[in-house]
């Protein structure tokens, strides 16, 4: 059975937010900005972007075909590759089959950012999830 198939979990509970905005607080400066995405967000209908963070430093931003999100195993070697312990990845809410994505996150481990906290963090049209490794 593959992951996008598996049917719709009840929503998970929001994280804190003054932990969350505590836990970013070091990533919003000038050289690791949230507000950054403003420009790397794609276009493309087929990628979503990962933002790997080691200490609350962003170590680089990739691209992600959505068929590297179908298991935590490709998620996991990607994040390894530079040693980070925590992952952010922005869906594109104009994403066709977003729904799916959302869900196959949630079924990876990763959390939605309140809302509240993401309008502070990012302003584009995406959702944020992470994910401490």
């Amino acid at each position: 059975m593959n992951v996008f198939d598996v049917p719709d979990h009840d929503p998970l509970p929001e994280p804190v937010v003054e932990e969350f905005k505590q836990g970013f607080v070091d990533a919003l400066n000038p050289e690791c900005s949230f507000y950054k995405l403003t420009i790397r967000l794609p276009l493309e209908k087929r990628l979503v972007i990962a933002e790997c963070f080691l200490s609350g430093r962003l170590l680089y931003t990739k691209a992600l075909p959505i068929m590297h999100l179908t298991t935590f195993e490709n998620l996991s070697r990607f994040a390894e590759w530079e040693r980070a312990d925590k992952i952010v990845i922005a869906v594109y809410r104009e994403l066709p089959n977003r729904n799916q994505i959302y869900r196959t996150l949630r079924c990876l481990g990763f959390k939605q950012v309140d809302p509240k906290v993401q309008k502070e963090l990012c302003k584009v049209p995406a959702v944020l999830f992470w994910l401490d490794l």
